[in-house]
């Protein structure tokens, strides 16, 4: 056994046990897992999880659960002790992560203080995802967006399919996946007509008394 704190999540992978920090997950696929242990203890439970019919235990948060594909994984040493701090993590344009290790001190689903910690956190992350969001849509569709847009690009990709958002754990505040066959044409065709977004006037000028008007052309 490799766990420093007793009653704190868990990971097992039948061989060893290493403390689990955050995690990622969608049905039983991995996407982001954090853990602490000693160097062997972590390097087996990522074998565990690249291996082909392998699986770990997260306890609590998830059973039987193996890796998403393309991990990347690190591994830092932990100052004054034996233990290494791994991450393994999905590592495609299509993800996107809200990672706090203050989020690790909030790991119990039940507790509602817990609860509204990790909401407070999410908040304060949001708007730095939000701006990957919109460099994804920019980078790797061919739908124009204006920054200004990604909130509302945002909300209705998670109402209508768009954006997949995982059961994120511990210092994992957030985690979500976006689907590459979506119409985000289409979305910003609708919000375009429903006037939730507009076009940028390029003619407006700012007065020196702070009002906003248009150029006439």
């Amino acid at each position: 056994m490799s766990i420093a704190f007793e009653g704190y999540p868990y990971i097992n992978n039948m061989q060893t046990t290493v403390q689990a920090l955050g995690l990622a997950v969608h049905q039983d696929k991995v996407y982001y897992v954090s853990a602490a242990g000693p160097g062997t203890s972590c390097k087996s439970v990522w074998s565990s999880l690249v291996a082909p019919k392998h699986k770990i235990d997260c306890r609590p948060w998830g059973y039987d659960l193996s890796g998403a594909g393309t991990l990347q994984t690190i591994y830092q040493s932990l100052p004054n002790s034996n233990y290494q701090h791994m991450v393994s993590m999905y590592r495609q344009p299509q993800f996107l992560i809200a990672a706090d290790p203050k989020g690790a001190l909030f790991y119990d689903d039940l507790e509602i203080d817990h609860v509204q910690e990790r909401e407070r956190l999410l908040q304060t992350h949001l708007p730095g995802v939000i701006r990957h969001f919109v460099n994804y849509l920019s980078n790797h569709t061919n739908v124009p967006v204006v920054p200004q847009w990604g909130t509302a690009l945002w909300q209705s990709g998670l109402a209508d399919g768009g954006i997949e958002q995982l059961e994120s754990y511990g210092d994992c505040i957030g985690a979500w996946l976006l689907d590459p066959e979506y119409d985000w044409l289409n979305t910003v065709q609708h919000l375009l007509t429903l006037q939730e977004i507009a076009f940028p006037n390029p003619t407006a000028v700012v007065t020196m008394s702070g009002e906003e008007h248009a150029d006439s052309i």
